[in-house]
């Protein structure tokens, strides 16, 4: 997991600011009269004089436009502005992932701090065994900056969360899933062939928000979303009714617990589809909350409801907002002013951050990008400072992996306990399925890792229903060494059902003597490979 300081209490803010400002030759009366030169008709973007006397009183928070007039008079990041005060943006795909959003939902994958420390491994020598855990596979060095690291962003995939009333794509995908989409040119996997569903998955973009689902062509313009659930089948037009946004490449699942989606009664009945709107239109702060929150499926009293939830999590009351607030916020297009609204905003309802703020005209893009120094962001120093992945490359699991993946997904360093549900994952928890590469479990194909929680130990009886409500566990056996797989108790003995690597057909083990359950497969890293 990544690591980062604790929030810093009233007096070590002060002190960060100050050293901050003093790495420019600023002070806080300085940039108080700078921000009346630099924005002379803007009233909102004022820094008092007395602005360390209100940090004193333990009860002052700055808003947005102070911490903006920061960032544009020091030419340091907005973003790291707000670590400065302890708000970290990084927090937002990390909630959106814990709250289950009701529609699928985009997620900002810009949001990672490159400075960021994270515990880096080298790899160990040996063989690749079908299922290995990853403990036997890398060695912990010591942490990492983000930034020296393999898979950086290359702008070609997008990530999103499956929302609860997505089922189009069920059972191939999940509600709560994280799927990476692919952007580059999905339009080649579309069929040729009216009245034959896709066999890709894409995400595709209408006027009600994202889904996942297979697509049946028409003729070469219309395209109906295919679905085994109860929607109703609307045709639409590409281009203009809905935008291709990526073919579905890669899937995070979590099992535990698995979830039914549900059909909302909007998307259930037939609809006339508008004309989609250009997705760069300006829009003022009001039309963008209200639009969002359609999109995002929420009533005010739903989004109320999630806000309060965010402030539980958060272990702070002025990230909730109340209905007739959200609301307000609707009504007129001056924005909530204090950033703990602001960040639950853009939780509840997918807005991006750059995107909100130039809503109410500030624009990141017109200030400088340089990144506050590490001493007063309290980042630690990296165990080998300047090491870099060429350095620590061993042409094995790792480089094998950055090759097939081109980028690895880091602003989820702090999302990993929601997308797992295992507190504090550690590399004992992970095990690397790359090298199996049959499987009968449809699941289990292309499977790059799984998470095993390791205190569910216990397999239940025999199950019954469809597949994607039952477990999956990880043992030990005598014979065949790693297994994975559905499995049941009978009296002392564990029958696995078949699945891959030479079990064929149902094999029965003598619990504690044959064999042993490791745990419950709680999430799957796996490919899902387009097919032209």
């Amino acid at each position: 997991m990544p690591t980062r300081p604790p929030p810093p209490g009233t007096v070590a803010v002060i002190e960060r600011v100050r050293g901050t400002l003093a790495t420019k030759n600023l002070t806080i009366a300085r940039v108080s009269r700078q921000s009346l030169l630099q924005f002379p008709e803007d009233s909102r973007c004022r820094l008092p004089e007395d602005f360390y006397y209100h940090l004193r009183s333990g009860e002052f928070s700055p808003d947005i436009f102070q911490l903006f007039v920061l960032s544009a008079t020091s030419g340091y990041r907005l973003e790291d502005w707000l670590r400065v005060f302890g708000f970290h943006l990084e927090e937002i795909p990390r909630l959106q992932l814990a709250l289950a959003p009701l529609r699928t939902t985009l997620l900002d994958s810009m949001l990672a701090d490159t400075k960021t420390l994270i515990p880096w491994f080298s790899e160990t020598a040996g063989t690749e065994p079908p299922i290995t855990p990853a403990s036997q596979l890398f060695r912990a060095t010591g942490l990492r900056r983000i930034e020296s690291l393999p898979g950086q962003p290359t702008g070609k995939f997008l990530y999103a969360i499956l929302g609860q009333q997505d089922a189009f794509a069920f059972p191939d995908l999940l509600p709560g899933s994280l799927v990476r989409v692919d952007t580059e040119m999905p339009d080649r996997f579309l069929p040729d062939t009216p009245g034959e569903p896709s066999r890709n998955l894409f995400l595709v973009n209408h006027a009600k928000g994202f889904v996942c689902c297979r697509l049946r062509p028409i003729d070469r313009t219309h395209f109906t979303l295919t679905s085994s659930e109860a929607y109703a089948h609307v045709t639409l037009e590409l281009s203009r009714e809905f935008h291709l946004v990526g073919v579905v490449d890669l899937e995070i699942r979590r099992l535990d617990p698995p979830e039914q989606p549900e059909v909302p009664p909007d998307l259930a009945r037939f609809w006339s589809p508008p004309a989609f709107p250009s997705i760069n239109q300006n829009l003022r702060v009001s039309e963008l909350l209200r639009t969002s929150r359609l999109r995002a499926g929420l009533s005010f009293r739903e989004a109320s409801s999630r806000s309060r939830k965010i402030a539980e999590e958060m272990g702070d009351a002025r990230f909730s907002i109340g209905a007739g607030t959200l609301s307000d916020y609707e009504a007129s297009d001056d924005p909530p002013r204090h950033i703990h609204k602001i960040l639950s905003l853009l939780v509840l309802y997918a807005i991006p951050f750059g995107r909100f703020l130039e809503g109410f005209g500030l624009r990141l893009r017109e200030t400088r990008q340089d990144a506050i120094p590490d001493t007063w962001l309290g980042h630690e120093e990296p165990a080998v400072p300047g090491e870099t992945f060429a350095a620590l490359g061993t042409g094995g699991v790792l480089e094998k992996l950055v090759q097939q993946l081109q980028e690895l997904p880091y602003f989820l360093g702090h999302s990993l306990d929601a997308l797992t549900g295992i507190a504090d994952l550690s590399l004992r928890d992970v095990f690397w399925m790359g090298g199996n590469r049959i499987s009968l479990h449809p699941y289990l194909r292309h499977a790059l890792f799984v998470a095993v929680n390791r205190r569910l130990k216990r397999p239940p009886p025999p199950q019954s229903g469809p597949l994607w409500r039952q477990h999956l566990y990880l043992l030990l056996t005598r014979k065949h060494g790693y297994l994975l797989g559905r499995c049941h108790r009978e009296g002392d003995l564990l029958v696995v059902h078949p699945f891959s690597n030479g079990l064929m057909q149902s094999e029965r083990f003598r619990n504690h003597s044959d064999a042993e359950v490791i745990g419950r497969v709680v999430a799957i890293v796996r490919r899902i490979l387009p097919e032209i």
